[in-house]
């Protein structure tokens, strides 16, 4: 005798399914090729409510993915969801700072604010988000405004474009594509200056004008 699989798509408009062979007499092998939509992604598939396991080295995420069984003495019912990506937004470990995101992982379209937080005499120099093909994604301020890097001087003291909060930090917002993202940042030291003054008898050496925070003067 022959048994058949059943299949059960959550969602048909999310992705395809193939049994091949549809029916087979128990013992034989049935391989299962779940195909989700573009930027869909396998989130549960089920054998007789049992979870399937997929073959090693199958696709993964918005490819196709393979699984196989072999067929009981009995009719099986396959049953599949497919939802949509939530993609990465990966973060740098950098020297002189941290960025945060929140979400972390997000639906394309999606709101993502970064918190872009400089140590304590450091500055941002540079930030960027990139897609998985390397484009730079646009950049806004807490006020929906192009990002600007703000313009840090001398002694930390802030001047021209920019914002930034007064704990330091540093709001940016994107929109998540239908890819994985990566945050680039770089900071750099802030300059800070030593002024001299000597009174009265003897000499004082001043080594240097510009000194970091952290720095033996």
């Amino acid at each position: 005798r022959e048994y058949e699989v059943a299949v059960t798509i959550a969602d048909p408009a999310t992705g395809t399914v193939s049994v091949v062979p549809p029916h087979a007499p128990a013992g034989d092998t049935i391989k299962i090729t779940c195909q989700p939509k573009a930027h869909y992604e396998v989130s549960r598939i089920l054998m007789n409510g049992f979870d399937l396991e997929p073959d090693e080295g199958s696709g993964t995420r918005d490819e196709a993915s393979t699984y196989t069984f072999e067929m009981p003495s009995r009719d099986c019912e396959l049953y599949v969801a497919f939802t949509p990506i939530e993609y990465i937004v990966n973060t740098p470990t950098v020297t002189g700072g941290t960025v945060t995101s929140n979400p972390t992982q997000a639906l394309p379209g999606a709101r993502v604010a970064l918190d872009v937080a400089p140590s304590a005499g450091y500055k941002l120099d540079t930030l960027t988000v990139t897609d998985a093909n390397g484009a730079e994604l646009e950049l806004y301020d807490a006020y929906a405004d192009p990002f600007v890097v703000p313009t840090i001087g001398t002694n930390g003291e802030g001047i021209g474009e920019g914002i930034q909060n007064p704990d330091g930090t540093i709001p940016v917002i994107f929109a998540m594509p239908a890819t994985d993202v990566t945050v680039n940042a770089t900071f750099t030291r802030i300059d800070y200056t030593i002024q001299y003054s000597s009174r009265g008898q003897g000499s004082l050496t001043t080594p240097t004008e510009i000194s970091y925070v952290g720095d033996t003067v």
